[in-house]
């Protein structure tokens, strides 16, 4: 059958601040689907055009019989769009929702999107072949497990998969069905430009065992974590390096240092192997000085670690599992180990019951830990989350939109918290941010880690992004 795997673009798809990554979700569902001897095509919009005619001619000239659509939550109306241009050219063609959104609210989502024709839950290499097979028969896929679906006018949830798939048996994920130079202007992680690494990004794992309240990750991948062997890892990315000269890895598990004789035999095998550098996500409690001192040896250029918070009294409360004072050793111990760039992310109102005192003390760690990159943001209550539903439950999400659930926006929420309203959290993100980028101390600290003419380029268009999100919002409303 012809199938084509869509990844659908955000609201947020132009602010410079946020990464754009190859769409190795769908690259997985490609590959399953290519191993099957299905026809496939991979359409990515967070790179690509995103209008009717656009869509109407890859549809025209691909002619697909079904299309695979992965939305995280800001993106599902865009999702909808897509199938919606799709039936209206071809009524016949079976529309598949995936991804976080459908696999937190999948009744709602079939109910509230009704071209969506079925949903995958969770995981979908298993599934989409099952709902392929069904197509393949004339059958309309009914009661599979891991689906939303619709039968006799209703909309019906199927049982849950009893397993996750495999990590270790499944094909590599496809990267040839989009163009790797789509990409090239795009960051795909803070600090790492593609302008200066030939980056690609890989899963070594899938999920996470830690439980932090604000997080979705088990929406997608089940509680826990299922880790690839080093060797099918490393086989990955030799084929990666012989294919596309890669030098740079990103590599995208929620936590990549969570069993550290796995970790030795991954990164010390880098080198040899022709990659450069390589950016890795870590948890306060899941390193230490031989973890850290081996990373720095073996190339890891970005470190980046989830504070979300200097008070202990909300790290407690978001299931954070480590103290203020763990972070503040973890990223002295990081400088001294020579790793280039620490990033430490922070997140406003991640506990919506956050007092001054609480923000106050989240700008006082940051200023302790000094972190080379400094991510902060303002709660997101996604669907699937604690948060969501605490704060759906005090009406705090009342008329607001999915698209409107950013991370990072230009734009302020459209939501509070218990104890700030929305300008509130923005005024106090812009000037936490402020006082600590723009200090000379923050601002020779990054000159002087400057390897090159195209990083200098990068940090400017950075500044610039900055400036326009943070500085001109305080100026407009200084004005107002």
């Amino acid at each position: 059958m012809r199938i084509a795997f869509a990844k659908i673009q955000d609201t947020a798809k132009n602010v410079v601040l946020t990464a754009v990554q190859y769409p190795v979700n769908i690259g997985y569902l490609a590959a399953v689907c290519l191993e099957a001897e299905h026809q496939v095509e991979m359409w990515d919009f967070c790179v690509e055009s995103f209008t009717t005619e656009y869509i109407s001619q890859k549809i025209n000239k691909f002619d697909p019989e079904i299309i695979g659509i992965s939305c995280v939550t800001p993106a599902i109306y865009f999702g909808h769009q897509l199938a919606t241009i799709a039936k209206q050219g071809k009524r016949d063609i079976f529309i598949i929702v995936g991804g976080v959104h459908v696999s937190a609210l999948p009744l709602e989502t079939l109910r509230e999107f009704p071209n969506f024709d079925i949903g995958v839950i969770k995981e979908g290499e298993e599934t989409i072949l099952e709902i392929l097979s069904e197509l393949e028969m004339k059958n309309y896929p009914l009661g599979i497990k891991g689906t939303v679906y619709r039968e006799n006018g209703g909309i019906k949830l199927a049982p849950a998969r009893p397993e996750m798939p495999d990590v270790n048996s499944l094909p590599f994920p496809n990267r040839d069905l989009v163009p790797q130079s789509l990409y090239k202007n795009k960051h795909s992680v803070r600090g790492i430009s593609r302008k200066i690494w030939n980056v690609l990004e890989v899963d070594s794992s899938r999920g996470c065992p830690y439980s932090c309240t604000f997080c979705g990750v088990e929406v997608t991948h089940g509680r826990g974590v299922r880790f690839r062997t080093p060797e099918n890892v490393l086989k990955e990315i030799e084929i990666c390096r012989e294919k596309y000269d890669t030098n740079f890895i990103v590599f995208n598990d929620s936590t990549f240092t969570l069993k550290k004789e796995r970790v030795a035999e991954l990164v010390s095998a880098l080198p040899g192997m022709g990659i450069e550098g390589y950016h890795v996500n870590a948890h306060i409690n899941s390193i230490d000085n031989e973890i850290l001192n081996l990373l720095a040896k073996t190339g890891c250029k970005k470190l980046a670690f989830g504070i979300e918070s200097g008070s202990d009294k909300t790290l407690k409360n978001i299931r954070k599992s480590f103290t203020r004072e763990k972070a503040i050793t973890v990223f002295e111990s990081a400088r001294k180990s020579g790793i280039p760039t620490v990033e430490g992310y922070f997140i406003l109102g991640a506990d919506i019951y956050e007092t001054v005192d609480d923000f106050k003390q989240t700008e006082s760690l940051i200023k302790i830990i000094r972190p080379d990159i400094l991510g902060l943001g303002i709660i997101t209550p996604y669907p699937g989350t604690e948060q969501y539903d605490e704060m759906k439950k005090l009406g705090f999400l009342n008329n607001v939109k999915y698209d409107q659930l950013q991370i990072f926006s230009d734009t302020p929420p459209n939501w509070r918290v218990v104890n700030f309203n929305a300008d509130e959290l923005v005024q106090k993100r812009n000037s936490i941010l402020k006082s600590y980028i723009w200090s000379p101390r923050y601002v020779l600290n990054r000159i002087m880690k400057i390897r090159s003419f195209g990083e200098l380029i990068y940090y400017m268009k950075m500044a610039k992004s900055f400036f326009y999100i943070v500085v001109k919002y305080n100026k407009y409303k200084n004005e107002n």
